[in-house]
This record gives C-alpha cells, structure tokens and sequence, in this order.
C-alpha cells in the first residue's frame, strides 16, 4: 500500500531501513511482503540520496531484470 507519509531511516540489527506498514525495509526496491518490485521514490517517497544511502550502508546490489 502507497504511503504519503515521510519514512524515517534508522539502523536495526546492523541494517539500514525504515518502517512501513508495521514492517522494517532495508532493501527500497521490494514491497513490504517481499513479492514485488516498486519504485521506492514513488512507494515510499524515499529520495534518490536515501535509497543510494541504504544500498551503500547494508552493501545491496541493485538487480538487472
């Protein structure tokens, strides 16, 4: 579910994320039940620096479809 509400990024258990929907994200590019893919700057009105900030932070790679 889209959310207008501002995420706030803080570190748990040694990654960096946000809550949404009562779920804690450290990967922007997936939906909180982990089954599809979103645009995490429409999703969950992340900014471009956030999302670069979380993939550097919890060392993801972003995948080519």
């Amino acid at each position: 579910m889209m959310s207008d509400k501002k995420e706030k990024l803080y570190i748990q258990d040694d990654l960096l994320g946000f809550e949404h929907e009562g779920v804690f994200i450290y990967e922007p590019l997936i939906s909180e039940c982990q089954r599809f893919e979103v645009n995490p700057l429409e999703y969950y009105k992340l900014t471009p620096d956030e999302v670069n900030e979380m993939y550097k932070y919890n060392e993801l790679e972003i995948r080519s479809k």
